[in-house]
């Protein structure tokens, strides 16, 4: 879920690693998530299509702003 223009609010279970990466592969940012809600900045990373990966489960996501 996208909140507002500049984080990622991700509701999770248990603690995990996340990953975003854009479309060739490159890792755009990694980081740790807790249990619960989270929110991710990614005010740093450009408009575009990406991977986000969290526990071993893919997501497409757009940043368009």
């Amino acid at each position: 879920d996208t909140s507002g223009n500049n984080e990622i609010r991700l509701r999770l279970e248990k603690e995990a690693e996340m990953t975003i990466y854009d479309l060739m592969g490159k890792v755009v940012l990694k980081t740790s998530v807790e249990s619960g809600d989270n929110m991710i900045d990614i005010s740093n990373i450009s408009n575009g299509t990406y991977i986000i990966a969290v526990d071993g489960k893919f997501n497409r996501i757009v940043i368009n702003r």
